[in-house]
């Protein structure tokens, strides 16, 4: 898990929408591993929620952040 991989996955998401993590994984340029940490670690923060389909998205709380810091922190 690393906080790069988190705001790649927060990247993908901020634009609205909701995705799998194989989704999210081939949008961020991720492992299915590294994309599916990235979202338990953002879920557990609030960043993120899951609906009954296993599809993600961003929470307001999310978006906040990535506003905030999240833009300038994606390599």
């Amino acid at each position: 898990m690393s906080a790069a991989d988190d705001f790649r996955v927060l990247a993908v998401l901020a634009p609205g929408g909701t995705l799998t993590v194989d989704q999210l994984a081939r949008a961020a340029d991720l492992t299915t591993k590294k994309a599916r940490d990235a979202v338990a670690a953002l879920h557990l923060k609030g960043l993120v929620t899951s609906n009954t389909s296993a599809r993600w998205s961003i929470t307001d709380i999310g978006q906040r952040a990535w506003t905030s810091k999240g833009q300038r922190n994606v390599p």
